[in-house]
């Protein structure tokens, strides 16, 4: 089971019947405890996904007297999974979400208006929405990458509000990268967070040898 804040996921491979049984038991049991704690389960946000080569399997599941719909894709932190763990619909969907809110800026703010404040407001609302998470969904089929860059090739149009020069030449004068271009800064992250756990491993290892290990549970907590 993994938890964020009020939120639950119960993840389980399912072989067999036994193992299905096994699963709508840990059900009952997680009822139960929230039961005798005193906490109450939204049943009717409760979804059941199913990942599997296989399409005739249907399980169908229960929490109290409620059964547990079924679903092929759900929304998890502000990230649409379906079971077919493709990232085209997520990615339909928040290029969906950029062009309202490119829509919102371009009636609010005119086109001839400085490029600094229009950069900054395609940056802070456009462009978060199409890199949020990126390092889970970044897409890596043609159609999602031209799709996705099609939103920032029409806005830097209306920063500069100019419609003719190239689209190189456009992210050359604001001095921002294609999007295609973050899966190396998401490559870069993964690596600067391997580097960190390393150098803390290395530091641990070193206070080890250094303090000893009533030293070091210190250290740790």
């Amino acid at each position: 089971m993994f938890l964020f804040a009020d939120d639950a996921k119960l993840i389980a491979s399912l072989n067999s019947a036994s193992e299905n049984l096994a699963l709508q038991k840990d059900l009952d049991n997680l009822l139960s405890w929230c039961q005798s704690w005193k906490l109450s389960l939204n049943t009717s946000k409760c979804a059941y996904m199913n990942v599997s080569l296989s399409s005739s399997t249907n399980n169908n599941y229960t929490i109290g007297n409620d059964t547990i719909k079924t679903v092929t894709q759900q929304k998890d932190l502000g990230i649409l999974i379906s079971d077919s763990l493709s990232w085209s619909v997520h990615i339909k969907e928040i290029c969906s979400k950029a062009y309202r809110s490119l829509y919102l800026i371009r009636r609010t703010i005119p086109c001839t208006s400085p490029i600094n404040i229009k950069k900054s407001l395609y940056l802070s609302l456009v462009r978060s929405q199409l890199t949020y998470c990126s390092q889970l969904w970044f897409p890596n089929k043609i159609q999602d990458i031209i799709l996705s860059e099609r939103v920032q090739r029409r806005a830097t149009k209306y920063i500069l509000n100019n419609y003719n020069i190239s689209y190189k030449l456009r992210l050359i004068h604001l001095n921002i990268l294609p999007l295609m271009y973050y899966q190396l800064l998401d490559l870069l992250f993964l690596l600067n967070v391997l580097r960190i756990r390393l150098i803390h491993l290395m530091y641990l290892i070193t206070s080890l040898f250094i303090l000893g290990p009533q030293d070091l549970h210190l250290i740790v907590n």
